[in-house]
């Protein structure tokens, strides 16, 4: 008995630890069974959609509902091979949460033979930074780019160790009468 309840408190915070992680890292854990209408969940991954947990799960159709529509059908046609062929399953997605906001969010999942029946489990995590940055970047570049092809004067990049030109406007081209 002894053995017992010291095991159980280590369980307890093991998962303690586990959910920590989770909330640190913006990570939620979801399993589907086959055939099932329900997709049991953590508090996490519950959170990234936005729903409401009942005893452990949401509706399958509640996480489908909260995708962008220009990502839903491809989602459930992944998830759906993914349960049918053993495929892994990897997505980046956005999720249209109740308060208007946008999210972007990367799954990850596989198909697992749990005492005999095949599960499909996964994570979800919360990528809006990754993306918003990346965003950024890439209209930046486009600035950039922009400036450097369209201005009036002669411009060009080179390599600093070499001076091999990397970039030249078509206003240097012009100017200098070079290809």
């Amino acid at each position: 008995d002894h053995a017992r309840v010291g095991l159980t408190a280590v369980v307890a915070e093991q998962a303690d630890w586990l959910q920590q992680a989770q909330l640190a890292s913006g990570t939620g854990v979801w399993r589907l069974c086959p055939g099932a209408d329900n997709v049991r969940v953590t508090e996490e991954m519950a959170a990234l959609f936005g729903l409401e947990r009942r005893d452990g799960h949401v509706p399958i159709e509640a996480l489908f509902d909260r995708l962008h529509d220009d990502d839903r059908e491809r989602v459930r046609s992944e998830l759906l091979a993914l349960q049918e062929d053993d495929l892994p399953f990897a997505q980046e997605y956005r999720v249209c949460l109740p308060d208007g906001a946008v999210r972007w969010l990367k799954a990850r999942g596989a198909t697992i033979r749990d005492s005999g029946e095949a599960v499909t489990t996964g994570t979800v995590t919360d990528i809006t930074e990754r993306r918003d940055a990346q965003s950024r970047m890439a209209l930046a570049e486009q600035q950039f780019r922009h400036l450097f092809e369209r201005n009036p004067l002669p411009a060009w990049v080179y390599e600093l160790e070499d001076l091999r030109f990397l970039a030249v406007n078509e206003a240097a081209v012009e100017t200098y009468g070079y290809s």
